[in-house]
């Protein structure tokens, strides 16, 4: 499975304000955007459009469960090919420029246009509390790995996309990066809230090594399956069990929790997780490669907008 990553850099137009977590407000903003670009029955409920499976819209926000898979039979939602990571940034003035990345999944590459489209709009339409406006700049493409320099595909001065130059990612870039040196500590910075689904915990509680390596295969194996070349065949049980003998030796966590609106359902959605650091030890080595993918990845719930977003530091 590959994955590409851009960094939209913005500049304001005018006072922008996000009043809140940023990742939500333009993760809810493109998703309005795009549907407005695209829709063209205006239906309310997209599950009633004869375009359903092949609407720009619901291929990329709105997606359906597939059928011919038993792994999502009984899911009702499915993770979007998209990550949008939130700026540092809760407010911007007038000509203060800003970053994001935004990263897609597999097949959801080819609908690169259709992010900067929706983007240019809308910076038109307005953003955060009060509607302030922005312009994008430019879109580059980045290499996590440091092995190509960045390669800008667009820029406002000609506006020009040029997609093609873009460069992937995938897993098995990450494994050859990572051959050499035994690691017995690593550091986990979880720099946006992050929600793991965990049996018996609370979600205050700061993760065991087993669910986060649960949970960054389980999302790594369900966007290859629905975005890639299909599911990929992981040793699943016994990464899980290794992972169980990787200890957690320090935990400084913060649990944090706020509210988002969200639009097009017209409902408050919570967003809650825990930020901070948690240290762990032991026969780490088998478990770098999907713990730096998941980085780009993220992992738990509404990583689309940013949550689940963390960094590593080796220890030893």
């Amino acid at each position: 499975m590959q994955l590409w990553l851009y960094e939209f850099t913005i500049q304001a137009l005018n006072t922008i304000d996000f009043a809140g977590f940023n990742g939500s407000a333009l993760r809810g903003g493109f998703g309005d955007v795009l549907r407005k670009l695209t829709c063209h029955t205006g239906l309310p409920d997209c599950s009633k459009c004869p375009s359903f499976r092949d609407c720009p819209f619901t291929r990329i926000f709105n997606i359906a469960p597939p059928e011919d898979d038993e792994h999502f039979k009984s899911e009702t939602q499915v993770p979007r090919p998209f990550i949008i990571e939130a700026m540092k940034e809760q407010s911007l003035t007038h000509g203060q420029q800003a970053k994001f990345r935004v990263g897609l999944v597999g097949k959801a590459n080819d609908d690169l246009p259709y992010f900067v489209l929706s983007f240019q709009q809308l910076g038109k339409l307005g953003i955060g509390r009060g509607r302030g406006n922005f312009k994008l700049v430019s879109v580059t493409s980045i290499d996590p790995l440091g092995k190509h320099l960045p390669v800008c595909l667009y820029d406002a001065a000609v506006n020009m996309l040029c997609p093609r130059k873009a460069v992937p990612v995938n897993l098995e870039d990450v494994c050859e990066n990572t051959q050499n040196g035994k690691i017995t500590g690593v550091r986990m910075i979880f720099d946006s809230p992050t929600l793991l689904n965990r049996k018996g915990e609370a979600p205050q509680e700061a993760p065991q090594f087993e669910h986060i390596i649960r949970g960054i295969l389980r999302r790594y194996s369900d966007l290859a399956a629905l975005y890639g070349e299909g599911r990929p065949k992981l040793e699943y049980k016994e990464l899980v069990e290794d992972s169980k003998r990787v200890e957690m030796t320090k935990s400084n966590i913060h649990y944090k929790f706020s509210r988002s609106y969200s639009k097009r359902k017209e409902a408050i959605t919570p967003l809650q997780g825990i930020t901070g650091s948690v240290d762990f030890r032991g026969e780490i080595t088998p478990f770098m490669p999907y713990l730096i993918f998941g980085q780009w990845l993220h992992i738990g719930k509404q990583a689309t907008f940013g949550m689940g977003q963390y960094h590593l530091e080796v220890l030893n």
